[in-house]
């Protein structure tokens, strides 16, 4: 008996090689199609402005009526704050914040949030953008949400983007892309403008 099994065994190992490795192709090949399946190509927020270094949006924010007009050219912003009657100007260069006077100047800002609760980083699409990226989005009626800690960020077809964070409702509304000229402005003590 174990002679012709050593004769089977001999005879047919070149059978039995090759049936295991079209069975490891194949559960690879099924792997690896599965894994393309439940990959999802998700929105980021950068998706929404075509990637462009130069965009104009607006922000509404749930609490209080605040409304906001930001006009970004590469990294500086011109922020425009509508709280009722009040309208307030801010320029933004990198990290530094400087609000408009009544002269048509701008002084240096101390950074407190320029809209109530809403820590000052909310107010740029980029923070969004790099706070999504490489998180799980999950797919709604609308487009993609994703959870990240204490806030809520979802990313609509309509290319809007919805931010719920500290119990304040906040949309962005992306207006313009690559329309935007350099800011001029008078920072007040400083002979130059900021170009």
């Amino acid at each position: 008996m174990i002679k012709k099994i050593k004769e089977f065994n001999s005879n047919n190992y070149q059978i039995y090689l090759f049936i295991s490795l079209i069975f490891i192709l194949i559960v690879l090949s099924f792997n690896s199609f599965n894994k393309k399946e439940s990959v999802k190509t998700c929105l980021i927020p950068s998706q929404n402005l075509s990637y462009d270094e130069n965009f104009s949006y607006n922000i509404e924010i749930d609490e209080n009526a605040i409304n906001a007009k930001v006009k970004k050219y590469n990294n500086k912003y011109l922020i425009e704050i509508q709280n009722g009657d009040i309208t307030e100007t801010y320029y933004v260069y990198y990290t530094d914040f400087y609000k408009k006077n009544d002269d048509n100047t701008y002084s240096k800002y101390d950074g407190s949030n320029i809209i109530g609760n809403l820590d000052n980083k909310y107010l740029f699409l980029d923070y969004l953008n790099d706070l999504s990226y490489g998180k799980k989005a999950y797919s709604n009626s609308k487009g993609y949400c994703y959870n990240i800690k204490n806030f809520k960020l979802c990313l609509n077809d309509d290319k809007t983007v919805n931010l719920e964070v500290n119990d304040m409702k906040v949309k962005y509304y992306v207006t313009e892309t690559g329309s935007n000229t350099d800011f001029e402005i008078e920072i007040k003590g400083v002979n130059e403008n900021e170009e």
